[in-house]
């Protein structure tokens, strides 16, 4: 079945949109895809009700604010109870149309399971790939090194994610190779891979630590890539495995320094891994929100209230690519809105732009798990 957001992700230069043109097409997006699920999932159904909120009360892009919204820890919940039919109980889809279960890694050891239909897998791939192609700025004649396994290797959401939302720019088979070869990151084939391609520019995806991993090992030999003006080092997740050892800039120094790639090409992604998709920084290292996400900062006291920009406050995001389960999320996560949406970055897209600060803790956390504790009373039921 074909939705609005589909006309929304296929535009042609989404980011350049019309400032009119992406509040009203998100609103049709977000509204109808909001009556699917509220019309197939019983429980998120359930829950709306208990908020006395349905689609009908949904007139205007200011009445997004008003949708409920699921804590992103709920679905960890869910996987940590080992029972498949709980994960199916959230689904808005039929079970025979879900193909595959998408997971991402966690603290707890265990992955959080998502489920997907062909619908959802197709649109976060395209929308992916249009925040690589259109923020990113990568080429159909580019070279991507990916610092992590093969996605057949792995279930892990990331992996899979940036490899299908690469895989349509790079379509060639010798464009994207993997630098983590039985279980380690491989620095000597990589710098080979690096050194014998064709293609141009070429770049690199992965998390910290694997980026320092390689830069130690270039030190400790002595050496130094000279990679292209135009290549990237994207980097996304595992700032957990080095936080305490090396910040942000002192990273960013130590990859421009190893492997010749300028600062401004050093770009940062928030991995929304609830709605598996990620806010790509620009040369100006602000992570733009794609016009089919709605994006908001929520009052920790009242997450019905959206603070302003330049407040601190919980992350929610809502989309309307995923049809296979509700992926209006409330996250456990603070961050703050740096560009307004009427406002321009300086890199001269308009639109929303975030920035990630920290884990929620003390009462901005309790107000996530009280209403964690409403949903997963509402399955019991």
């Amino acid at each position: 079945m074909r939705y609005i957001c589909d006309d929304l992700i296929e535009h042609p230069n989404p980011f350049g949109m019309g400032l009119d043109e992406a509040i009203q097409k998100r609103f049709e997006a977000i509204k109808e895809v909001f009556t699917h699920h509220y019309n197939n999932n019983r429980i998120y159904q359930k829950y709306c009700n208990n908020h006395g909120i349905t689609p009908d009360d949904i007139k205007s892009h200011e009445d997004l604010l008003y949708i409920p919204l699921l804590p992103s820890d709920f679905f960890k919940e869910l996987s940590l109870s080992g029972k498949e039919e709980d994960i199916k109980k959230i689904a808005s889809v039929p079970e025979s149309a879900i193909v595959t279960y998408f997971t991402t890694s966690g603290t707890t050891g265990e992955p959080t399971k998502y489920p997907f239909d062909r619908d959802s897998i197709r649109r976060t791939s395209i929308s992916n790939v249009q925040i690589n192609r259109h923020i990113g700025e990568i080429g159909e004649g580019d070279y991507m090194i990916m610092l992590t396994p093969p996605p057949e290797e792995t279930q892990t959401g990331l992996v899979r994610g940036m490899y299908m939302s690469t895989k349509p720019i790079l379509n060639k088979d010798d464009q994207i190779s993997f630098g983590v070869r039985e279980g380690k990151i491989d620095t000597e084939y990589i710098v080979s891979e690096l050194n014998s391609t064709n293609y141009r520019p070429r770049h690199l995806f992965g998390p910290p630590f694997a980026y320092k991993k390689i830069a130690e090992d270039l030190i400790e030999e002595g050496k130094e890539l000279r990679l292209d003006k135009e290549s990237k080092a994207f980097t996304s997740g595992g700032w957990k495995r080095v936080k305490g050892e090396v910040k942000r800039e002192e990273l960013d120094e130590i990859i421009s320094k190893s492997l010749g790639i300028y600062k401004e090409n050093i770009r940062d992604g928030l991995g929304l891994t609830d709605i598996f998709s990620w806010l790509l920084e620009c040369s100006d290292h602000r992570k733009h929100v794609p016009p089919w996400t709605y994006v908001s900062i929520r009052n920790p006291n009242n997450l019905e209230e959206e603070l302003e920009v330049g407040k601190e406050g919980l992350f929610a995001f809502l989309t309307p690519i995923i049809t296979s389960y509700p992926s209006f999320v409330i996250t456990g996560d603070i961050g703050v809105m740096t560009t307004g949406y009427e406002e321009e970055c300086e890199c001269g897209r308009i639109g929303p732009t975030v920035e990630h600060r920290r884990r929620a803790k003390g009462m901005a956390a309790r107000g996530c798990a009280l209403v964690l504790e409403e949903v997963i009373a509402l399955m019991r039921k």
